[in-house]
């Protein structure tokens, strides 16, 4: 009778465990994003830091002081000249 006791509250441990472990991997944090899929942009458009012309895709680029800038790719040649690094 009292191996069977032990049995059924180690059972309700292991069982326990797993629910818990289940919970904890589903909630997840939710400020972390996933990175293997595609963001939604809703027709959100930067603008170019030269020209300000707003376009869909910029290239980012840093001065020596550290400053980011995107550009567009008509201005995408300006900054080069410049010797911006590309990011």
């Amino acid at each position: 009778m009292g191996n069977m006791i032990g049995g059924i509250v180690i059972l309700l441990v292991v069982i326990l465990c797993a629910a818990a472990f289940r919970l904890r991997k589903s909630g997840g944090n939710k400020k972390i994003i996933q990175m293997n899929r595609p963001r939604k942009s809703f027709g959100s458009r930067q603008s170019c830091s030269y020209c300000k012309r707003k376009v869909e895709t910029l290239s980012f680029y840093s001065d020596g002081r550290g400053k980011v800038i995107g550009v567009c790719n008509v201005c995408k040649p300006h900054a080069e000249r410049q010797a911006l690094m590309r990011i």
